[in-house]
């Protein structure tokens, strides 16, 4: 089983729709934000409900604008964020309709590894921003998934195609200096949660367990929370950190 690569990006976040906030993400803004440029232009990529974008300008004064795939999840961010100023836009991050350095930075939150093709998107972001990007990745995420009983596809865990290392970010030949930080977000909080089957926090829980089959758009119960639970226990002991932060700087 492998992941299809003509998926309609489009559909399928639509069909994902609502996801909610994890409480233990404002870890992770917290821990990227000393990497954001605190003046300028600012382009979220894959902007989702809007959470990154919404913790920018509570605290910052950057002109900041936000891009997904999916018309579903702007409007979600559009209500949550309220806020004019934010302009939000739908796009493919491998087909940035953007000049050349015409941003000044471009963030992207936990993108790259649902994206087929993700080198495309990476150097579409470096081409367009003129000053930085800032990536974020799960770090050498082992894959979950789910074989999808309508159609046989196989479906992963919360969209998860590519698992991404340094390695994989220094074979591409982008322009500018590459630079990485590694993020060791609460895990004892997530192994438990995954144990428990209760990965989410802010929606319910039939809602968070789900997988979308890439091929046909069932949502599929997703059943491996020991497994995942395990995963996230592996990194502790082996003392790998849960996300990779991936710098840019032009």
């Amino acid at each position: 089983m492998i992941y299809m690569a003509n998926l309609d990006s489009a559909k399928y976040y639509d069909s994902v729709g609502e996801t909610g906030f994890y409480p233990r993400e404002l870890i992770r803004f917290e821990q990227t934000f000393p990497h954001i440029l605190k003046e300028g232009t600012l382009l979220d990529i894959g902007c989702g409900e809007g959470d990154w974008l919404k913790y920018l300008s509570e605290k910052t004064n950057l002109k900041i604008s936000g891009m997904d795939v999916s018309q579903v999840r702007l409007d979600i961010a559009k209500k949550r964020l309220q806020n004019e100023k934010i302009k939000l836009v739908v796009g493919d991050i491998k087909n940035l309709k953007y000049d050349d350095n015409s941003i000044d930075q471009i963030t992207a939150m936990e993108v790259l590894e649902h994206i087929p093709s993700w080198q495309d998107g990476f150097k579409e972001m470096v081409r367009v921003a003129s000053k930085r990007v800032v990536v974020t990745v799960p770090y050498e995420e082992k894959l979950s998934y789910q074989i999808c009983p309508k159609c046989g596809t196989r479906a992963n865990l919360y969209g998860h195609i590519n698992s991404l290392g340094e390695k994989n970010f220094m074979t591409i030949g982008v322009e500018g200096k590459i630079t990485f930080a590694k993020l060791l977000p609460a895990y004892l909080r997530r192994i438990k949660a995954s144990l428990s089957g209760r990965s989410g926090e802010s929606i319910s829980r039939g809602e968070r367990d789900a997988v979308v089959c890439p091929k046909c758009y069932t949502k599929i119960p997703f059943r491996k929370h020991f497994e995942r639970g395990m995963q996230l226990m592996k990194k502790v002991l082996t003392g790998k950190p849960e996300y990779l932060l991936v710098q840019v700087d032009k």
